[in-house]
């Protein structure tokens, strides 16, 4: 009879220090709207461009000092929960007034773009580092957030390229250092979402498919690093919130994003080395499973994960290149050999691929047969063989 009152209990604390504290800057937030909406019809219309920036910086100065102030010197954990999000909000008004410094029309005093780009970008820093010291994953998401914001919005040469960088590095510190799980995911996402609407958006033009004159080798190398920056996540990480079949999803979207997204790069331009792009990828996957095999042994799901996609990309890189019986005595092959190993190391995967590629190669070599056609069979065997 006495086991509801513990949940009660928590509910009312976690409505007190949790909910009524945002509830009550959001508040806030809505009376300075007001309030400037106000001052701004009556009197900061005469203030010029200049005039009306420092105006904002100077509030979000005093929202910063009121948060700060409030976290050191009060005693109740509501108030400090009240002063964290304030200091947020704070710091996000610093970020948006930066922003709007070039990109609001009456309020422009910064005139290239690129400049306001790296001042973004130091802000959002600056809350990485204040999210570090303060080990808040909230005010960490919120800046790295507002970091791949700048990236997308400042069209400037490839710095949303560089920005990306810079950010999956930071995330995957974050991973590893702090063990925070859902900052990595939400890197993971706006990375490659950054990376295609830097890649096929094009302004005033619309949604394109990219041109061969429009540096698509240079920009895929940033997309391998960033695979390779989220692929040493995967095994750096040994906390539970990405462990087991969250680690196997992890690693499943990092490599089905860089593969759909440099294949729709090279969709128009360059279509006669998809096989083998599709057969370099899967070798590396196949790498990376006999690694998770050793470094990742309780976790035999991660091993599976690469195991699988290598194997298909290899197929497929297989089945783009050959035809006919020559790719029917390939797919054959690769079911011996898929067979044998599966046997040796009584491993599930190994032998359900060897019995998908021997279907496969069954298929295409009752397709390719011709009655009587001896001296075609022998042709494709000594093609396939050399």
């Amino acid at each position: 009879s006495a086991s509801p009152l513990p949940e009660r209990s928590s509910l009312e604390m976690r409505l007190g220090t949790y909910w009524l504290v945002r509830i009550g800057v959001v508040m806030l937030l809505t009376g300075l709207v007001f309030f400037g909406n106000y001052a701004y019809q009556n009197f900061v219309v005469r203030f010029g461009p200049l005039g009306k920036v420092v105006l904002l910086y100077l509030a979000s100065g005093l929202l910063l000092a009121a948060g700060l102030w409030w976290q050191r010197n009060s005693l109740k954990e509501s108030l400090r929960n009240y002063a964290q999000v304030l200091f947020a909000g704070g710091l996000a008004a610093v970020y948006f007034t930066t922003y709007a410094a070039h990109h609001f029309e009456n309020l422009r005093v910064i005139e290239n773009a690129l400049l306001d780009g790296v001042l973004l970008l130091a802000c959002a820093g600056f809350m990485v580092w204040i999210a570090d010291r303060k080990k808040s994953e909230v005010l960490a998401l919120f800046a790295v957030g507002l970091a791949y914001y700048t990236s997308v919005i400042t069209r400037v040469g490839s710095f949303t390229l560089y920005s990306n960088l810079v950010l999956t590095l930071a995330a995957v510190f974050f991973l590893v250092r702090n063990r925070w799980a859902g900052i990595s995911w939400a890197s993971l996402v706006a990375t490659y979402a950054a990376y295609a609407w830097w890649r096929f958006f094009h302004g005033g033009e619309g949604w394109r498919w990219a041109g061969a004159d429009e540096g698509l080798w240079f920009g895929a190398s940033f997309l391998y690093g960033y695979w390779l920056i989220f692929t040493v996540a995967v095994f750096l990480s040994k906390h539970e919130n990405i462990a087991g079949e969250r680690r196997a999803a992890f690693l499943t979207f990092n490599n089905g994003a860089m593969f759909t997204l440099f294949v729709l790069t090279m969709l128009q331009v360059d279509t006669g080395k998809f096989w083998l792009f599709s057969l370099v990828y899967g070798v590396v996957l196949l790498a990376l499973a006999e690694a998770s095999r050793r470094f990742l042994s309780a976790e035999p799901i991660t091993k599976n994960a690469y195991l699988t996609q290598g194997l298909l990309l290899v197929t497929l890189g297989f089945v783009a290149k050959f035809s006919g019986l020559q790719l029917a005595l390939v797919l054959a092959a690769e079911s011996v050999v898929l067979f044998v190993l599966g046997t040796q190391r009584k491993n599930l995967v190994l032998q359900f691929g060897a019995y998908i590629t021997g279907a496969l190669a069954v298929a295409w070599g009752i397709d390719g047969l011709e009655r009587n056609d001896t001296r075609g069979l022998w042709l494709e065997i000594g093609r396939a063989h050399v």
